[in-house]
């Protein structure tokens, strides 16, 4: 069975005519495609503003939805709450720090991920990650050092 030949403006127009039939279609709600885009801009804004005190609410309205929907997208996306998606973010910003500063103290990255009080920080970094952020530090200095130049 042979298959149909299109020339480019026969196809460039089929495509527009599928475009405008799907914007039409997520238009009028027939169907939504939100989930994975809006699960995508709720982390860009807590990233974007990860230093700052973040609220459930801020995010909600940055991205045009309720808090009861921001809530349970997290939790159906990552399995864990708001607040505790907000920690993991800070944790993971802190040991980006680290790892491009090792020499910076845990206060001064703790403060860069959006932590004044350092003590706090280390808590909640213990609670997650079941050790000290200063044995995070002191194990990626150690790797720096084991991979620094070489002679040869």
């Amino acid at each position: 069975m042979a298959l149909p030949c299109f020339d480019k403006a026969d196809l460039e127009n089929m495509l527009r005519l599928f475009s405008a039939i799907i914007a039409f279609i997520v238009t009028k709600g027939y169907i939504r495609f939100r989930q994975p885009e809006l699960t995508g801009n709720i982390l860009l804004w807590i990233d974007a503003h990860i230093t700052d005190p973040i609220t459930i609410d801020d995010v909600a309205a940055a991205v045009y939805r309720s808090p009861s929907t921001v809530a349970h997208i997290i939790k159906k996306q990552f399995g864990m709450g708001f607040k505790q998606l907000c920690i993991l973010k800070r944790i993971q910003r802190f040991e980006s720090i680290a790892a491009a500063a090792p020499d910076l103290t845990v206060a001064e990255a703790a403060l860069q991920s959006g932590y004044e009080d350092a003590l706090y920080f280390s808590r909640q970094y213990k609670k997650v990650r079941k050790k000290t952020p200063s044995s995070y530090i002191r194990g990626v200095r150690r790797q720096k050092e084991n991979s620094g130049p070489r002679e040869y």
